[in-house]
Formats: C-alpha cells, sequence, structure tokens
C-alpha cells in the first residue's frame, strides 16, 4: 500500500462521524442535482407530449390564413400528388358547446324541500373531425376507456371535458350570475342534504350517453359518447373527436365547403427536407394558403426549453460550491488538527507530494461515497415525486442518464476541488513549526489580507453589473465569471466577518449564554479561519432565498404590480363583429372594443443564444380602445397615435422597448411574420396595459410553444394588410358602476355559451391569478434555498465536532478546576450561534447584491424597470431556519460532550 492511502485510511478510520458528515453534505448537494435533472427532463417530455399532441408527428402543415378558412379539397388532393409526400391527412376543427341534460337535486324553496329536476350541465370544446384509420401514424389518441368513433353520431370526449361537462364544475359557474345590477344570488346548493349533495355531485358525462351539440340556442347535432380519451399533458381547452363530416356540420361549413377541410398534414419522405417542400410548393397553394414545417412551429419552443439547462447549471454550480465549500472546511480543519502527525511523516521521510496526494485522495474518497448514496437518493426522491403529484406530472418521470452524470460531476467536484486548498497547505506544511501548533497564534494579517482578497472578487462583479450595456455580453459575462466569483468573494469574506461579529455581538451572547467575558471571543479569535469559512459555506442558501424572494417582490410589484387591466375580457379563437354585437346587447355593459393578437418575431428581448422570444402585436380600433383604457403615456401624445395609427404603418411600444434598446418616438419597430418583414414607426411610448398577459391567461396549454415577451399596438387595419388578420381574439369589456364583476363575467359566460367564445374573464381575477401563480413559484424555488441550507448544516456539524474534539484538553482543565459541565455546552452552542449570525449578514448581503445584479439583467435583456427594496420577511423566516438548522446539526457534537466525564476529556492529549 502507498505512503498516502496508509494516511487515509489511518484518518478516515479515526474521524469515522465527521467522514460520514462531510461525505453526507456532498450527497445531499448529488440528490439535488440529480432530481431537478429528473424533473427538467420530466416536464420537458411533457411539453414534447403536448407538441406531438398539437402538431402530431407530421414534417408539414397546410392552413388557411384566415381563422374561419379552409383548405379546399382540391388543395388536399394536389398534395397526394407531390413526389415528396408518403402521406397526406386531412382534418377538420370547430370551437363547439356540449349540452347533457342530467337530474339534478335543488331545494325547493316553496315546500322546503329537496327535488329533482332535469338541469342541463353545458361545457365548450375544442372539436377535432379526424379520419381515424389514416391519422394514426400522424396524431395517435390515447383512449382511457371505449372505443374511437366509426359513425357520424358518435363523438369522444376528453378527460377534460368529462370533468367541465359535471355538476360540481357547472356549480361554480352557476347561481352567481345575475343581470340586475348590484345583485348577487345566494348559492341555492347550499341548503340541500349531503346525500343529494353527494348524488349531484356524481353527475358527469359518461360512455353511451347521448350529448347534444348547441348553437345559438338551437339543437344543431346529437351524438353519443363512446370513449373517454386522455387530456392533454399540459392542460389547456377540453378536446373531443368525432369524424370528419360530423365535424363539418358542428363547425357550420356551407354546401361550398362541404368537401373542405382545417388543416391538412404531410408526412415527408425519409430523404426528404420539410423547408425545401414549403420553398416548392408555397405560391402554388395560393396567398391564402399558409404552408410551414412542423419543425419551424416548434422551434421557437425548442431553443426555450434548451435555455432551461442554464439553470440546471446553475444549480448545479450552487449544489457543487456549497458542498465544496463544505470540504475546503472541514479538511481544512482536519489539516489543522493532524499538524503535528503530518510534521512527523515529513520528519521521518515523507514528501510534500505525499502529504498533498493525502488529502487529495480523502476528496475522492468522500466523492465517491457521496455520490455513491446521493445518485439512488434522488432517483427515490423523484420516483416518489411521480407518485405523490402524478396529477402534475402527467406523462410521468423520467430520470435521464445525464441525471446520474451531473450528480457524479458535482459529486467529484466537491470533493476533489474541496480538497484542493487543504492539499496545497498541508504540502506547505513546515515540519519543525508544526510540532507545535497551539504556540503559533492566528496573524491579524492573514484575516486582513482574506478580506482584501474576498472584497477584490466582490468588486469583480458590480463592475461587470454597472460597466456592460450590452444586455447579451453582460449576461454571459457575469453568468459565466461574475456569479462564481460572488459566491467565492462572500464565502472568504465569512472570516472577517465572523471575526467581527464575535468582537461586536460576542460580549452580549456571552452576557445572555451566562459565559465568562472573554471566553467566546477569544475562542473564536483563535481559530477565526475555521469559524468564518463554516458561515461562509452555510449562507449559500439564505443567499438564495433572499435573491429569490426580492427578484419576485420587484416583479410582483414593479410590473405586474402596475398593470391595469380593463374591466374583463372575453376570449375566442376567431371572434367576429357579431360577438362584439351580442357582448354589447348586455345591459351592464357600456363599451367593447376587439383586439387581435399576432406573435410576430423580433430580436429585442431574450438571450439571443438560448432563447427565441416573440413580441405580441396587438391591434385594435384606436379610438374606442384609448376611450376604455387608461394608457400611461411615457413618449408621446394619444392625439397624435391616433391620427398616425389611423394612417398606417406606425405602432405604440410598451416602455420595456425604451428601457432595454432605446426603442422610442421617431425610432422603427421591425419584425418578421411567416418570414415576410415589416417596418413600422414608432410614434408613441406607453406603459402596458398587460394585453398579451390576459390573451396567455385564455390559452394556456394551447399558445404556450410560442414564447413571447411584451407588446406593440397597432391598427386593425395593419394586422389585417400585414399579417392576414381577420378576426380577434380578445374583446375588452367596460362595465356599468353599479355591476359586480363576478356578477358581469358568470352573466357574459351564460349568455354567450354557444356562441364560439372559449371563455370570460373579470381583469381583477386575471390579474390575482397570475400574480398567485408567480407567489407560488417564488416558494416553490425556495424549497431549493432550503435544501442548500440543509446540505450546508452537515459542515457545521463537522466543524462543531472538529472543534470540540481539537479542545477536548482544555474541556478536561477546565471541568477539573471547577467549570460546571453546562458551561462547556453553553460556549459550544454559543460558537454555534455567532457562526449561524454571521452566516445570516453574509447571505443577507449576497441575496441582496445577486438581486441588484438581476435587475440590471432584466433591464438589458426584457426591459423590465425594477427596484430592489430589502425582504425583510424574506431575512427573517431565512435566518431562523439557518439558525434552527446550525443549532440542530451542532446538537449531536454537544450531547455527546455532555457526556464525557473530566478524565476521558484529559486523557485525549494535548493537539
Amino acid at each position: 500500500m502507498r505512503p498516502a492511502w496508509h494516511l487515509v485510511t489511518s484518518s478516515l478510520s479515526s474521524r469515522r462521524r465527521r467522514t460520514a458528515l462531510l461525505s453526507g453534505a456532498i450527497a445531499v448537494a448529488t440528490a439535488l442535482v440529480v432530481a431537478v435533472a429528473s424533473l427538467m427532463s420530466s416536464i420537458n417530455r411533457m411539453i414534447e407530449s403536448q407538441l406531438g399532441f398539437m402538431f402530431g408527428s407530421g414534417d408539414v402543415q397546410i392552413r388557411h390564413q384566415h381563422p374561419r378558412g379552409s383548405v379546399s379539397q382540391a388543395q388536399y388532393d394536389a398534395t397526394k400528388q407531390w413526389p415528396e409526400v408518403a402521406l397526406s391527412v386531412g382534418s377538420v376543427e370547430a370551437d363547439i358547446a356540449l349540452v347533457i341534460t342530467r337530474p339534478i337535486w335543488v331545494h325547493d324553496e316553496t315546500t322546503q324541500q329537496d327535488v329533482q329536476r332535469p338541469t342541463q350541465l353545458r361545457a365548450t370544446a375544442h372539436g377535432n373531425g379526424l379520419d381515424f384509420r389514416a391519422i394514426q401514424p400522424i396524431r395517435s389518441i390515447e383512449l382511457v376507456a371505449g372505443r374511437l368513433p366509426s359513425s357520424d353520431d358518435e363523438i369522444v370526449v376528453d378527460e377534460g371535458l368529462v370533468a367541465a361537462l359535471s355538476w360540481d364544475a357547472n356549480a361554480k359557474r352557476r347561481g352567481i350570475f345575475s343581470v340586475i345590477p348590484g345583485i348577487r344570488r345566494s348559492n341555492p346548493d347550499e341548503k340541500l342534504s349531503d346525500e343529494h349533495l353527494n348524488a349531484n355531485r356524481q353527475q358527469r358525462v359518461g360512455i353511451g350517453e347521448t350529448v347534444v351539440i348547441q348553437k345559438l340556442r338551437q339543437n344543431i347535432a346529437e351524438l353519443t359518447v363512446v370513449g373517454v380519451a386522455a387530456a392533454p399533458p399540459l392542460g389547456g381547452r377540453a378536446q373531443a373527436y368525432a369524424t370528419i363530416q360530423s365535424m363539418r356540420t358542428l363547425a357550420g361549413y356551407t354546401k361550398e365547403q362541404a368537401d373542405h377541410y382545417t388543416q391538412v398534414d404531410l408526412v415527408l419522405r425519409d430523404d426528404v427536407v420539410p423547408e425545401d417542400v414549403v420553398n416548392t410548393y408555397k405560391a402554388m397553394l395560393g396567398d391564402e394558403i399558409m404552408l410551414r414545417s412542423t419543425a419551424k412551429a416548434t422551434s421557437g419552443l425548442t431553443d426555450n426549453m434548451r435555455s432551461s439547462e442554464l439553470g440546471l447549471i446553475l444549480i448545479l454550480v450552487l449544489a457543487s460550491m456549497s458542498a465544496a465549500f463544505i470540504i475546503v472546511t472541514g479538511l481544512n480543519t482536519s489539516v489543522a488538527q493532524q499538524q503535528r502527525e503530518l510534521a512527523i511523516v515529513r520528519c521521518i521521510g515523507g514528501t510534500r507530494f505525499h502529504l498533498a496526494q493525502t488529502q487529495l485522495l480523502l476528496g475522492v474518497v468522500l466523492s465517491i461515497a457521496g455520490a455513491a448514496v446521493g445518485i439512488p437518493l434522488g432517483i427515490a426522491v423523484v420516483l416518489l415525486l411521480g407518485v405523490v403529484a402524478s396529477d402534475v406530472l402527467t406523462t410521468g418521470v423520467v430520470i435521464p442518464w445525464t441525471g446520474p452524470v451531473l450528480g457524479l460531476a458535482c459529486a467529484f467536484f466537491a470533493g476533489i476541488g474541496g480538497a484542493l486548498w487543504p492539499a496545497l497547505r498541508a504540502a506547505q506544511l513546515q515540519p519543525l513549526r508544526s510540532l507545535t501548533p497551539n504556540a503559533q497564534p492566528v496573524s491579524r494579517n492573514a484575516v486582513g489580507i482574506t478580506s482584501l482578497i474576498a472584497l477584490c472578487f466582490l468588486l469583480v462583479p458590480a463592475i461587470m453589473v454597472t460597466a456592460i450595456h450590452d444586455g447579451q455580453m453582460m449576461f454571459w459575462t457575469y453568468s459565466t465569471t461574475g456569479l462564481p466569483l460572488l459566491f467565492l468573494g462572500y464565502f472568504l469574506l465569512g472570516v472577517p466577518v465572523t471575526y467581527i461579529v464575535a468582537t461586536c455581538i460576542g460580549p452580549l451572547l456571552a452576557h445572555v449564554f451566562r459565559l465568562p467575558k472573554h471566553m467566546l471571543v477569544r475562542s473564536i479569535e483563535s481559530t477565526p479561519f475555521r469559524h468564518g469559512l463554516t458561515a461562509g459555506a452555510l449562507m449559500a442558501g439564505l443567499a438564495l432565498m433572499v435573491s429569490i424572494w426580492t427578484s419576485g417582490d420587484s416583479i410582483l410589484r414593479d410590473w405586474l404590480g402596475k398593470l391595469q387591466f380593463p374591466d374583463a375580457f372575453v376570449s375566442g379563437i376567431a371572434l367576429m363583429p357579431e360577438h362584439q354585437r351580442m357582448i354589447e346587447d348586455l345591459p351592464f355593459v357600456t363599451e367593447t372594443c376587439a383586439l387581435s393578437l399576432t406573435r410576430v418575431e423580433t430580436d429585442v428581448f431574450g438571450i439571443k443564444a438560448l432563447q427565441d422570444l416573440k413580441t405580441t402585436f396587438v391591434a385594435f380600433e384606436p379610438e374606442p380602445f384609448f376611450r376604455m383604457t387608461n394608457v400611461k403615456w411615457i413618449q408621446g401624445d394619444e392625439e397624435t397615435a391616433i391620427r398616425r395609427l389611423n394612417e398606417g404603418g406606425a405602432v405604440i411600444v410598451a416602455k420595456e422597448f425604451l428601457l432595454a434598446k432605446g426603442l422610442g418616438v421617431g425610432d422603427t419597430f421591425k419584425c418578421t411574420f411567416e418570414d415576410h418583414d415589416d417596418t413600422f414607426e414608432i410614434v408613441g411610448v406607453v406603459a402596458s396595459p398587460g394585453l398579451e398577459l390576459a390573451s396567455r391567461f385564455f390559452n394556456i396549454g394551447a399558445d404556450f410553444h410560442e414564447q413571447a415577451m411584451h407588446a406593440v399596438f397597432g391598427s386593425m387595419a395593419d394586422a389585417r394588410t400585414k399579417f392576414n388578420v381577420e378576426a380577434s381574439q380578445l374583446i375588452q369589456v367596460t362595465f356599468t358602476d353599479d355591476v359586480d364583476d363576478d356578477i358581469a363575467v358568470a352573466t357574459l359566460r351564460e349568455s354567450l355559451f354557444d356562441a364560439g367564445i372559449i371563455d370570460a374573464g373579470s381583469g381583477r381575477r386575471i390579474k390575482e391569478t397570475i400574480t398567485t401563480f408567480a407567489s407560488t413559484t417564488v416558494l416553490a424555488f425556495s424549497v431549493v434555498a432550503v435544501v442548500s441550507m440543509f446540505v450546508a448544516c452537515f459542515g457545521v456539524a463537522n466543524i462543531v465536532m472538529a472543534s470540540i474534539e481539537s479542545r477536548k484538553f482544555e474541556f478536561g482543565i477546565l471541568r477539573a478546576v471547577g467549570a460546571m459541565q453546562a458551561v462547556l455546552l453553553r460556549l459550544v452552542l454559543c460558537e454555534a450561534v455567532l457562526i449561524a449570525i454571521a452566516a445570516s449578514i453574509l447571505g443577507t448581503a449576497m441575496g441582496l447584491q445577486a438581486s441588484w445584479a438581476a435587475t440590471r439583467v432584466h433591464r438589458l435583456l426584457h426591459g423590465l424597470e425594477l427596484q430592489v427594496r430589502i425582504p425583510v420577511l424574506a431575512i427573517l423566516i431565512g435566518s431562523t431556519i439557518l439558525l434552527t438548522l446550525t443549532l440542530v446539526a451542532a446538537m449531536p457534537a454537544i450531547s455527546r460532550l455532555g457526556k464525557t466525564p473530566p478524565r476521558e476529556l484529559l486523557a485525549s492529549g494535548r493537539g
């Protein structure tokens, strides 16, 4: 056995508990990386499944430019003759309103008894007319029960539609609406008996039942439910499936459209490039027909999915560095405690290389042990989460090969990277001086030099954030260099901060814990690096929590909080003037404005190498829009903007364009739609009313593949001529002052149920829902911060244990001369409290600096003007968690010290 291995086995066997703690820290960090990698892969599989559901496995899609347009039979037949095409399949789509009649228990106010009455249960869905024999190679339908339709009078509903066509879902939409302003009807279901209430909850559509399809209150078809399909992985609109001819009837196709299709999917031969087919046949089909490759339709989301890998890398770096700092502190402490032993090794012929090799081998052993435990632990956590959250992870969990590989990389980076400094320090030991380590006081110059180095490290990312004005350069420079230096700087800053905290707060804590006046301060001052680096390793989790809460609060307050939504929105795939007139006829509606939202490509926002963020072109009739919308003008004025919008070729941009790229009045806005470039003159800059967010609120799960940020505002005339827009997707609505928003929205839904409208929602509720989602996301990410604190507590336990072992002889002397056992326990406990206080200061400072840098990143990349405000609540919660975990980690070693008799403490000897 080589000499270094003798030293390794000796060190491991003599410090088993501390070795277990160090390897445990690596194991938890490794498990975190494996779990996050697996969860991201699982979410990506859900997204890919949703893409497969939406786009199928076809290579090229053919659709009409107009939402209500169609592809003719002649055009469909022509595609079958193209030599590049292996399979051509047509389909028909339509929004349909479904009704079933069920016996529902209601409370009769006259007789004060529960009675059964036939009641209509209603729901809207996206209808898909398919050739079920031909469509299977392109788009498979996963059946949960039953079979696929075989005739025109049959239909398959998905699980989302089953839930919507139920008493529960209808009860939520029923009972609160009333056309009488200011009056809210009480909920009659509250008076039902439990038995009848439970009976009502069983009422829902099922296989074998007949559903009625309505349009404008007229029954246009009766279909038998023959199967139930799985819902889309990411949710979204409920789906129904019928034959092509049946869906043509439901869609209201005219005689001229009797053989038309909404979409044609093409599967190409293996050696054919989809873009070549698009370029070859696009002109042949005419200007009104849109021919695009599936890859192009989903390319933006694919790029944005890749950007999520950067988040995984940052988590990997965070976990690895946190564990590495713990290993540095633990092994460095071991080197300090073994100075005499290592000096003896040098005196009998050991080389500097042997000592350095010993520390590196210790790092390797800790890495292997941590990976051996952490990788299976991470996999187990993900599998358990897949069972517990099966309703969210609908496509199951994925354990990619990259998860264990990244976990292994994290383990070896933490172990070997953490062992480098102890190895260097061990190699530099001088035999004669190391034989008397206790006679060598810690130099204050060393603390000062460490402080200077730490401040230099912290200064570099600060300069990056303030001096670099190009968003792309700043992001990559800061994420690859600035963040690691920030982390390392605060880690080293733990030494002077702990020293200062001990000097300033130590006497007060000594008084509180009833310790001799100078005992605590001298204990910390004698080992500032040991305690300081422990505080530096411990602060990472709190820093992450402070940063998350600060950034999240800034977005909620300075962006979402300043959005001013109108009273309500009505959403639909293709809303026409007749829909707008129906809304205007309601007695509580004062005015409406139709909005068309088109995703256009622009290079203003996002990380160019990772993201493909589009921008929403919001089109409207200028006069009614500005009458209804309280717009805050940053540049320009309303009168000039309306005139220029009506003239054409002009847009108003959100202020984020001004902040990110300096685009203001007089500049030009360039965008691309369907490979066609357009240029507009900017005639105003406004604070965005959040219309693009309202659109995405109604279409979650449907248009997620087109990730867009912020909006430009133009005229409906420009949208028609430049983007082939013929219908609206939103109608903005204002109510009379004396009507309740919830009542008005419920009345809108009831009145327009079968008019081709998807949904309606109040501006207040939409904003509340988006805010709730953002807040929930902040809380979810806080879990990672708590896990990071938990990882660091392994280091605390190790340091407390090492501190006790190194001072057993001194503790024995104190006990021998009359010191009570409780004094020693309070001393060690107080040292742990000081470490936690120093870590809280460091974590808060690092979190705030990281948040300040994030505001600069958001401004340059996304145009968001955010302000950093100290999150007092998050700091208090995080510090409390940190202090609690620190004390819990220290208690086993303190308890063991309390059970050690003075004789055994004295027998340990000096050093």
